[in-house]
């Protein structure tokens, strides 16, 4: 069986991506949880944060490392 972590960036409404924005934010808040966090240094940067842009008509969301230019997709587990 194959399973895919990661897909292409996120495309949508600002408000279906702002609420994977928000749960994200409480998933890298939380204590309970591993944060998801940067390919290049792991150990001594920050953990990655969404960023919702707007491109044209539509939003995107992705993760990005503050401390570096790392971006990443969203994990598949964080779309419903």
């Amino acid at each position: 069986m194959k399973v895919i972590l990661w897909s292409e960036n996120m495309k949508g409404t600002f408000s279906e991506l702002n609420v994977i924005r928000k749960n994200i934010e409480e998933w890298q808040n939380s204590i309970f949880v591993h944060p998801l966090t940067c390919g290049n240094d792991s150990q001594n940067h920050d953990p990655l944060m969404p960023q919702l842009e707007k491109h044209g008509d539509e939003f995107e969301l992705y993760l990005v490392c503050k401390n570096c230019d790392w971006k990443q997709d969203i994990p598949l587990f964080f779309r419903s």
